[in-house]
């Protein structure tokens, strides 16, 4: 008896590689951002990877899904971005106004 191809259930649609990697890049560097201060580099890692991850799981006809990893991931690298900003943004007021009592306004006086 020949076999005959076209019988049975078509395999389940597997995780992209590349999309579990933007996910896991993005909310690790949400947790380096508060542990350390530098999640901006697995913020824009996870970032620069996402692009191939869509294109992966688009050329794989269904065969790849991952979508909703790659979105959480760019999310969290944008928030980690958006924090990295907000945090220079204050450190320089801070500097600049010298409230954080560094005696810096002293450094200036040229007279």
């Amino acid at each position: 008896m020949a076999e005959q191809s076209g019988w049975g259930y078509a395999p389940p649609p597997r995780n992209s590689g590349r999309s579990s990697w933007v996910m896991g890049l993005g909310i690790g560097s949400i947790v380096v951002t508060f542990l350390c201060g530098i999640g901006f580099i697995p913020a824009i890692a996870s970032l620069s990877l996402a692009p191939g991850a869509r294109r992966e799981i688009a050329a794989s006809g269904g065969a790849l899904t991952g979508e909703g990893q790659i979105r959480t991931g760019v999310v969290c690298s944008w928030i980690t971005i958006g924090l990295t900003i907000f945090a220079f943004v204050v450190l320089a007021v801070l500097l600049a106004s010298d409230v954080g009592g560094l005696g810096f306004e002293d450094t200036w006086d040229v007279g």
